[in-house]
């Protein structure tokens, strides 16, 4: 099938390549098709000995997506930008149809500096453009800076490269400007597709050709390449050496990008163990080291996911499932997430509560009887866990009087009384003060025959004068008058 080029309205010129030039097509000229379409043709003042190989090759193109099913046209589509019908002119092919390059692959870069604002295909080789550069054109934005984002990008071109092999195609010139990736959502296009060759297309060297820096190590690397094992077509091998730099160096764009062999130091830390050899061997100077395109798709969706996948809570409980209403329980968890993560709580009812960052408990208020969950949100994914049911209670009412209080109740205690013994039988007359020692003597002797019995007290003579109060009767009369010198109390006695 093909159209006639009079039958086309062809637009302002898009772009051009090495060997073709890009005009606008307006409306949709390819019946049961509605998407935009372009025409690619060889573009003018090439040298016309390259015309027919370029002319054949989209010839090859058209052939093999019309020999899929369209179940697998579906899948190129989703992939490539990819010739879909020949343009004739006066029975002379004279080009092709394409799909226009979706709007979310183009990007616009603002006026400044002088500089006039454009709008650019979003080209990988932005990629490898560093922090400065994309500041000092003006379309740096959050997603360049995300390695998880990046990754998931090359994942996507690493599949590309992986269904072409399936049907036996060899992309060939992978490079910088062969391919368009969008960020929302993400996804990859190869460009200039007419290039394209089966593997067993002998004619293919002259339409793949290698960018600068691009050559894998086995093919011709200059015009003084003189080497006699040279590869003269490229294949999967050449493919998956491409592909390995284009690993190496969009992961983190950095001056010199291009120029790189090897992941940059130090590596991202989403580039897994498994992902880093597998790229070390995509770029051995040894073909049959290389792994497939499978395998780097493989470990890079991995690597991936192990990141951007939500996280996972291990561990979940309440310290209680019944409390009383207004009273506090305790939530934690143990979370396992490839990325930093934020945590809320929330009770029954609307209540809410955002937990400090690195926690791993939390106290909730329990207002009302219902669920406690547990959200996690990291930066690509957010998971909700359902830590329990709690129970709440009230107690019983409690009232008081206010007018009447409750006296409390003290029995009454019996007095104490003295013994009568001590009160009435131990009375002793205040003698006069002795002026000499037979008034004392006779003192003596009258206050023991006054006394009562002993036997009656039932207390010792010793224990009743003490209880009597004479000693301290003595005391007082002592401290109150003087005593008598020695001569007179010595006169007294003879």
């Amino acid at each position: 099938m093909s159209v006639e080029l009079s039958s086309l309205t062809i637009e302002r010129e898009l772009g051009e390549g090495g060997y073709g030039i890009v005009h606008r097509v307006l409306g949709t000229p390819i019946a049961g098709d509605p998407r935009p379409m372009v025409l690619k043709r060889p573009k003018p003042g090439l040298d016309p000995v390259h015309i027919p190989a370029v002319l054949e090759g989209m010839r090859h193109a058209v052939l093999f997506r019309n020999s899929l099913s369209a179940q697998d046209r579906l899948g190129i589509d989703e992939i490539a930008v990819w010739p879909v019908t020949m343009v004739r002119d006066r029975g002379q092919d004279v080009g092709c149809l394409l799909p226009l390059i979706p709007p979310e692959f183009f990007m616009d870069i603002p006026a400044k500096g002088g500089l006039i604002g454009t709008r650019e295909q979003r080209i990988v080789g932005y990629l490898a453009a560093s922090v400065k550069d994309r500041n000092d054109l003006g379309y740096d934005s959050p997603d360049f800076h995300d390695d998880a984002l990046r990754l998931h990008l090359l994942s996507k071109l690493a599949r590309a490269i992986e269904l072409l092999h399936q049907h036996g195609m060899v992309f060939g010139d992978l490079n910088p400007r062969n391919e368009v990736f969008a960020f929302a959502p993400v996804g990859v296009r190869l460009l200039d597709c007419d290039g394209v060759a089966h593997v067993s297309d002998n004619t293919r060297a002259s339409r793949q050709g290698h960018f600068p820096r691009w050559t894998p190590p086995e093919m011709k690397q200059n015009d003084r390449d003189r080497r006699p094992d040279l590869k003269k077509m490229q294949d999967f091998q050449t493919d998956v050496y491409k592909l390995g730099l284009a690993f190496a160096r969009f992961i983190h764009g950095a001056t010199a990008a291009t120029q790189r062999m090897a992941l940059p130091v130090p590596t991202p830390t989403i580039i897994t163990g498994e992902l880093a050899s597998l790229i070390a061997r995509a770029l051995d100077p040894e073909p049959t080291v290389r792994p497939d395109a499978s395998e780097l798709r493989q470990a890079a969706e991995d690597a991936v996911r192990a990141v951007v996948g939500p996280p996972v809570v291990t561990r979940a409980s309440l310290n209680k499932l019944v409390t009383l209403r207004g009273g506090d329980v305790i939530a934690s968890w143990t979370i396992t997430a490839g990325s930093p993560y934020e945590v809320e709580i929330a009770g029954p009812g609307a209540q809410r509560m955002k937990v400090q960052s690195g926690s791993d408990s939390a106290a909730l208020r329990v207002l009302n009887a219902g669920s406690v969950t547990l959200h996690v949100q990291t930066k690509y994914a957010s998971v909700t866990h359902l830590i329990g049911e709690v129970d709440c209670y009230e107690l019983p009412p409690f009232q008081l009087p206010t007018n009447i209080l409750p006296a409390p109740h003290i029995p009454a205690l019996n007095a104490f009384i003295a013994p009568n013994v001590l009160r009435r039988d131990m009375e002793v007359p205040l003698p006069a003060w002795p002026s000499s020692m037979g008034q004392l003597t006779q003192g003596m002797a009258s206050f023991v025959s006054t006394a009562p019995s002993v036997d009656n007290l039932g207390v010792s003579l010793v224990q009743a004068i003490q209880a009597s109060g004479i000693y301290a009767l003595g005391a007082e009369l002592v401290g109150g008058f003087p005593l008598p010198d020695t001569a007179s109390l010595t006169a007294g006695l003879i």
